[in-house]
């Protein structure tokens, strides 16, 4: 879809899209499982491993989606973009909420 700017779907008409790596996804993905694993064989008692990998889990698509190079300086990284609010930003969002409970009650 061309937008007034001459965009395609975000990216300016004449240039080619970067290739961008899906490596933190993945990262997130197999540590996401590995910690739901490791709280079924470890012991149920333990909730922050089920909370750790559901966080990583729900912060899985927004890595796929939007994955951040590490070549990218930080301030250009986490500049305030433009865009809408969709449910992969509410999943990651709930995602960095649990990873957070996760280690409070780790470490409280």
């Amino acid at each position: 879809m061309i937008d007034s700017g001459g965009r395609v779907d975000g990216i300016a008409v004449g240039e080619a899209a970067t290739p961008r790596s899906k490596a933190w996804g993945i990262t997130f993905v197999v540590f996401g499982l590995f910690h739901v694993a490791d709280w079924l064989y470890g012991g149920l008692d333990e909730p922050f491993r089920l909370m750790t990998g559901l966080g990583f889990l729900l912060l899985a698509p927004e890595a796929f989606r939007n994955p951040v190079s590490l070549r990218t300086p930080l301030r250009q990284a986490f500049a305030p973009r433009p865009r809408t609010s969709g449910s992969h930003d509410w999943l990651a969002a709930l995602g960095v909420l649990l990873l957070l409970a996760a280690v409070a009650m780790r470490w409280l």
